[in-house]
């Protein structure tokens, strides 16, 4: 896939801006307004990462929101 997205290592500040992190690892699908969209915990595999921001993409562009 070509699919680009920005990778963030968080600092305390972000930690504490949204909500904690309780348990590592733990992703954060972010919308451009920095909503949390989805939030996975433990090890996901890219598959599951890419969809759903493939998902988060066509709802921001509103090509299918929901899906």
């Amino acid at each position: 896939s070509n699919l680009k997205y920005t990778i963030l290592l968080a600092d305390t500040s972000t930690k504490s801006a949204y909500g904690g992190i309780g348990q590592l690892p733990s992703t954060f699908v972010i919308d451009q307004k920095g909503n949390i969209f989805r939030e996975y915990f433990g090890h996901q595999g890219k598959h599951v990462l890419e969809l759903s921001i493939k998902r988060l993409l066509s709802r921001e562009s509103g090509d299918g929101a929901g899906i």
